[in-house]
């Protein structure tokens, strides 16, 4: 075969690989809320709990789905991807779970304006929110719980938990599936703790 027509071959290649990878489409995952509806407790008529912030290891701050492919390395799926902002989607869900764990609609969302007197503040940060390269997702979150008027601090925790994957790290909706189920584990470790506080 003559240098030209070895050209041409290889550049059909490329343009045919080049054309596959355009025709996969990006699909788009959500967390969501999993907590019990059934509460265990009542904060009480008057009380309002403020949530948040929340904030995210930069490491997650994107909208790839993160793994590890080994220590110290992270993969990013820019074919799986997250609906909306990462931080935005885990604040309502552990709102939510929080709603139905304390059987209570007062929790409102922090920062915000025209609060109602707060009886405790909910701090959390997720510090890891990924799986592999072995066969669990891990959560790792640390939080603080405040009273609402003097901004004391009465508590503060770190919450490290795990949780198998039912399927490999090449199974999107099943990683969004498990971090779902860690962060109503997270949920009921804060909900546990306000009743105490109560």
């Amino acid at each position: 075969m003559k240098h030209w027509q070895t050209g041409m071959v290889l550049a059909l290649t490329l343009l045919a690989g080049c054309a596959g990878v355009a025709r996969q489409k990006t699909e788009f995952y959500l967390l969501e809320a999993l907590a019990d509806p059934v509460s265990v407790s009542e904060l009480g008529a008057d009380a309002w709990l403020g949530f948040g912030p929340v904030t995210l290891a930069r490491y997650l701050d994107r909208p790839q789905i993160v793994t590890r492919s080994g220590p110290g390395r992270l993969r990013l799926a820019e074919l799986h991807q997250w609906a909306g902002p990462l931080q935005e989607n885990i604040a309502q869900v552990l709102r939510d779970n929080l709603t139905r764990l304390l059987g209570s609609e007062r929790l409102v969302a922090l920062p915000g304006r025209g609060l109602p007197p707060l009886r405790w503040q909910l701090e959390v940060e997720i510090l890891r929110l990924d799986a592999g390269p072995g066969p669990e997702a891990r959560l790792e979150a640390r939080w603080r719980l405040l009273d609402g008027n003097s901004q004391r601090v009465l508590r503060i925790e770190r919450s490290r938990l795990t949780q198998p994957l039912s399927a490999g790290l090449d199974d999107p909706a099943g990683l969004s599936r498990v971090y779902s189920e860690l962060l109503a584990a997270l949920s009921a470790e804060l909900a546990a703790a306000l009743i105490r506080a109560s």
